[in-house]
């Protein structure tokens, strides 16, 4: 099967992004709420510390989220009057998410595989792209051909958040997807692999030892 980024995705890796989602979401309840988790911000808390961009600067941008999973950062976008999409590979995370933000019908779910033919329609429609714990789990060539791809999908000006694990933390060492490894890069060669792709980075925010998050604007 081929996705929305041109990447070929197997049966096995889709039931392991389903069971990912499973794990997080049960046994949370399907409404928005508070609730914290081990590991994870209650949903009040996650954008600011995870999105070094404040939600007022989005009204009335077209904003994109890589792996949106059931929905956790829809609500600071949508309340500014940003015009959310989330993106997501597994039915079932997009199914939650559609079920816990229903009061907000503007919101868009996409699937990754189903709808694989936007991409070729995106090119240049977005005024900002992000993933939260979506590019961690792209192993290095997986990264660098989406890089390459989100970037056409950007405006020029646009923005770009890329999440990072830069130390020695376990990684996955095959291409094995859909599970909770992670694959290291650091802030240089991220930047570099961005450069090539027409992005200059502008900032890393670090609001753990485990995780950063390069920004990058797409060269107008």
């Amino acid at each position: 099967m081929r996705d929305l980024f041109g990447v070929e995705m197997s049966p096995d890796e889709l039931r392991r992004w389903d069971a990912a989602c499973f794990s997080l979401w049960h046994p949370q309840p399907t409404s928005w709420n508070d609730i914290p988790r081990d590991g994870y911000q209650p949903p009040a808390t996650y954008w600011t510390h995870n999105v070094p961009v404040d939600p007022a600067t989005l009204a009335g941008k077209r904003v994109l989220e890589l792996g949106c999973g059931i929905g956790n950062c829809a609500p600071p976008i949508m309340y500014a009057g940003g015009l959310y999409t989330g993106l997501d590979v597994s039915r079932l995370a997009l199914h939650v998410a559609r079920s816990r933000l229903r009061e907000w019908p503007v919101a868009r779910w996409v699937n990754s595989l189903t709808e694989a033919a936007l991409g070729e329609a995106w090119a240049g429609e977005w005024d900002m792209i992000f993933g939260v714990s979506f590019w961690i789990h792209q192993e290095g060539e997986r990264r660098r051909k989406l890089l390459s791809v989100v970037s056409e999908w950007l405006v020029p000006g646009g923005l770009l958040l890329v999440d990072f694990w830069p130390g020695e933390v376990k990684v996955n060492p095959e291409k094995v997807y859909g599970d909770w490894e992670a694959f290291t890069t650091n802030e240089a060669a991220l930047a570099a692999e961005g450069e090539r792709c027409g992005l200059q980075a502008l900032a890393c925010h670090r609001p753990s030892e485990l995780r950063n998050y390069l920004t990058f604007v797409k060269r107008g």
